[in-house]
C-alpha cells in the first residue's frame, strides 16, 4: 500500500513537472498563493493580497505582539473579536478549507490569526486555512513565520506558511525563507521555490535555487527551474544546460528557462538543430526560434 502511495505521489509530481513546462511555454508564472482552479474565491475579499506589509517595530517580539494584539482586540473591538472567534472555514469544491470572512481583511486580525496558529489547537486543515488568510490582513505577520515553520508538524501547513512569505517585505524573515527552502518535505520545498520566484529579493536566494536544480524529486526541481527563469539567474545556466543535455522529464522546461535568462544565447546554441529533432524539445525549440522571451 505504501509503495502504491509513493507511486501516485511520484506521478503527481511528474504531472506538475509537465505543467511547469507548459507554464514556461505560455509565458505565465504560477502563483505561490494557493489559488483554487475550481473558481473558488481566493481570499476573505475579492482583491488580491498585498505584495508588502508593515513590519513590527525594532525589538518587538512577535509573541508579545500577537498576545497583546489579541487582548487589545477583545477589549477594544469585542464585536470583531467575537466574529473572528465564531467564524468557520468553508470547504471549497477542490476539497480545501478556506476562511472567507471579511473580518479577516483588516490588520487587527493578524495577531489573532498568529496567536491561534501558534497555539496549534486546530486540526492541520484548519491551520492551513488560517495560514492562507494571513496575507489578507495586511498585518505584520512575517516576523512570526520562521518560528511557526519550525514548530509546525504538518507539511501542508508549512507549505502554506512558506507561501505567505511572497507578501512579506524584502529583507523580512530571510531565515524563514531559507528554512522553507531546506524543509525535509518536498511539497514544502517546491512551494517555497515558487514563492521565492515571486519575491523582489528572490535573486538573493540564487545559491539555494541553483542547488535545488539537483534535487531528485520532480516537484522541487520543476519549481527551481521556474524560479531560475523568472529571476533570470545567470549563475544557474550551467546547471540548466546539464538538465537539457540529460535524460529527465525537465529538459524542455530547462531549455525555456535558459531562453528566458539569455534569449540570444539560446537562439545561438550550436546544438539547436539536434534539439529540435527531439520530440520532447521540438515545441521549446520552436518557441526559441520564434523569438518570444
Amino acid at each position: 500500500m505504501f509503495r502504491g502511495l509513493l507511486g501516485r505521489r511520484g506521478a503527481l509530481f511528474a504531472a506538475l513537472a509537465v505543467l511547469a513546462t507548459a507554464v514556461l511555454a505560455a509565458g505565465c508564472e504560477p502563483s505561490a498563493s494557493g489559488s483554487d482552479p475550481a473558481g473558488e474565491p481566493e481570499s476573505p475579499s475579492s482583491a488580491a493580497p498585498p505584495k508588502a506589509q508593515v513590519t513590527l517595530g525594532p525589538g518587538v517580539d512577535w509573541r508579545t505582539w500577537a498576545e497583546s494584539g489579541r487582548e487589545a482586540l477583545a477589549r477594544d473591538n469585542p464585536a470583531l473579536f467575537q466574529e473572528l472567534s465564531a467564524m468557520k472555514p468553508a470547504t471549497t469544491r477542490g476539497g480545501h478549507l478556506r476562511f472567507l470572512s471579511t473580518a479577516l481583511a483588516r490588520p487587527e486580525a493578524a495577531p489573532w490569526l498568529v496567536a491561534r496558529l501558534a497555539a496549534r489547537s486546530d486540526p492541520a486543515p484548519v491551520r492551513r486555512a488560517l495560514a492562507e488568510a494571513l496575507p489578507f490582513t495586511k498585518g505584520p505577520f512575517a516576523e512570526a513565520v520562521g518560528d511557526l515553520l519550525a514548530a509546525e508538524p504538518s507539511p501542508e501547513v508549512r507549505a502554506e506558511l512558506a507561501a505567505t512569505l511572497e507578501h512579506a517585505p524584502p529583507g523580512i524573515s530571510p531565515g524563514a525563507m531559507r528554512s522553507a527552502l531546506l524543509d525535509p518535505d518536498e511539497t514544502v520545498r517546491a512551494r517555497a521555490l515558487y514563492t521565492v520566484a515571486s519575491r523582489s529579493d528572490g535573486a538573493s536566494y540564487s545559491d539555494m535555487i541553483t542547488r535545488a536544480l539537483g534535487q531528485p524529486e520532480p516537484g522541487p526541481k520543476a519549481a527551481a527551474i521556474h524560479a531560475c527563469g523568472v529571476l533570470r539567474l545567470t549563475v544557474a545556466k550551467p546547471a540548466l544546460d546539464a538538465l537539457v543535455r540529460g535524460q529527465g522529464d525537465h529538459r524542455a522546461a530547462a531549455l525555456l528557462a535558459l531562453h528566458r535568462i539569455d534569449p540570444e544565447g539560446a537562439r545561438a546554441r550550436s546544438d539547436l538543430d539536434a534539439l529540435a529533432a527531439d520530440p520532447a524539445l521540438v515545441h521549446a525549440v520552436a518557441r526559441i526560434r520564434g523569438g518570444a522571451p
